[in-house]
């Protein structure tokens, strides 16, 4: 058996196959015409793929190697952007797919790929019935701790969150010593799909610079295992840096192979991060002991000890289904 046809029966990669074909099919004289027929592909994506197979055999094939740089002609992207405008929701391997396909040009960074879905007015987000069905489809891996998924949100912690009602003389106002209502500090927090454990960072701010941080310090407590954020539509969550990193982690890999995935919810649903009532719940303990905060050190470690590495069992923390297999 010859490597090409070696590489035909051994791969699983849908991409990797349909170029394998192509170049067998040109191999055994079909004709271009019909190969495009059959497999559904253009003329050119033939004669790029079998030069590249010409130049470095079945590893030209893979999917792991890009090639050469192929840019879409202005006709060509207006016709890739009419075409995204039929749905609502797209994957990004499908629009990688189709550009492959039908053009022949394989861009070497997805943000080529993210700026079609710009152009086209998508934006990257979930539905919560979308997210069950990934998650579901994940189970085994999650169950295993190949796969970690967290929900992921910033909250910004004032000095001003420890005011609650107390009991006092009727028509006597009751006052809360507080040293300065805009002390604030910013927490990064994940809460974990299958432990429901959380975990927290303070940071400077909310914004791209810290996000990747956090991001670095969630794939530090499990690093053989691929990364699966789920969050809100922030800013310094779709930044053009952010993006740069992820493309620097996920370089070459298919997406089921990238160390790093993030899924966007709904725009303006808080209402779909369960991590929202984990804030929510620990705002309500410092206020509960505001007398203990006597500065807003305090505030923050009790903060800190209601949240860190701690579990939360309330429903919402299953609003996305359970995961049965032990952990």
């Amino acid at each position: 058996m010859d490597a090409l046809a070696q590489f035909i029966q051994q791969t699983s990669h849908p991409q990797e196959l349909k170029r394998a074909l192509a170049v067998q099919m040109v191999q055994r004289q079909y004709p271009y015409r019909e190969i495009k027929a059959i497999l559904q592909v253009s003329l050119g994506f033939i004669s790029q793929w079998i030069e590249l197979y010409k130049q470095q055999g079945v590893e030209g094939l893979k999917w792991g190697y890009q090639g050469t740089v192929g840019y879409l002609k202005p006709e060509q992207r207006q016709e890739v952007i009419t075409w995204l405008k039929q749905r609502d929701c797209w994957q990004l391997e499908e629009l990688v797919t189709h550009v492959d396909e039908r053009y022949g040009v394989v861009y070497e960074s997805q943000q080529s790929y993210y700026d079609l879905l710009h152009q086209a007015g998508l934006s990257w987000k979930q539905s919560r019935h979308e997210i069950m069905v990934l998650l579901n489809q994940w189970r085994d891996e999650i169950a295993t701790g190949r796969v970690r998924v967290v929900f992921l949100d910033e909250c910004h912690l004032l000095w001003g969150d420890v005011c609650a009602y107390v009991w006092g003389p009727r028509n006597q106002r009751v006052e809360v010593p507080v040293c300065s209502e805009k002390q604030r500090q910013t927490y990064f927090g994940a809460l974990d799909y299958l432990s429901k454990q959380m975990f927290v960072e303070p940071h400077s701010a909310g914004n791209t610079d810290d996000t990747i941080a956090f991001l670095k310090y969630l794939r530090s407590l499990h690093p053989q295992s691929r990364l699966i954020i789920i969050w809100d539509g922030a800013t310094y969550h779709r930044s053009h840096q952010l993006r740069e990193y992820l493309d620097s982690l996920n370089d070459g890999l298919p997406p089921q192979q990238w160390p790093v995935t993030c899924i966007r919810l709904a725009p303006h649903a808080p209402e779909q991060n369960p991590i929202e009532d984990v804030w929510l719940q620990a705002k309500q303990f410092v206020r509960k002991f505001y007398p203990l905060c006597k500065s807003f050190e305090g505030v923050k470690y009790l903060f800190e000890f209601a949240t860190h590495q701690q579990c939360f069992m309330f429903p919402k923390a299953f609003m996305y289904g359970l995961c049965s297999c032990s952990i």
